[in-house]
């Protein structure tokens, strides 16, 4: 298992300005799962091969992307605070049919997600951050909700 994390901030700058590159490979997702299940009611599973992530926070804006290569990823919607049983039938009914279970096999371009967020009110800079990264992972799969 491999990960590396950059961070780059400019210090005495008048606006927030900070870069994140974070790489993974040979992770099993399930170990991860818990960030989704705590977050959005949502439990993952699956080897990811070679993930990078790279972000960009510029005041209330963040822009980045994130290429992803996976196998035999699944993802299960479960109840929660803000998803009830019948919207948890139906989560799961249409995952079924969008979910992209492998990225192997598709194009590079095919493998990278993009994302652009403005951040929410009291979010703190390390949840906002981790939010664009996941937001731009669950593009390539196939379920984003944006």
């Amino acid at each position: 298992m491999l990960v590396k994390n950059k961070i780059w901030s400019s210090l005495f700058s008048k606006w927030l300005n900070v870069d994140v590159d974070l790489q993974m490979a040979g992770h099993h997702l399930a170990d991860v799962s818990q960030f989704f299940q705590t977050t959005d009611g949502v439990r993952i599973s699956g080897i990811l091969h070679e993930g990078r992530s790279s972000m960009k926070v510029r005041g209330k804006q963040l822009s980045g992307s994130a290429r992803v290569k996976y196998d035999n990823l699944n993802v299960q919607f479960e109840k929660s605070k803000s998803r009830g049983a019948l919207s948890t039938f139906f989560s799961n009914l249409i995952k079924s049919f969008k979910l992209n279970s492998s990225s192997m096999d598709e194009r590079a371009t095919d493998q990278i997600g993009r994302v652009e967020l403005e951040r929410e009110a009291g979010e703190t800079l390390v949840f906002f951050i981790l939010r664009g990264m996941k937001e731009a992972a669950l593009k390539v799969t196939g379920m984003s909700q944006k």
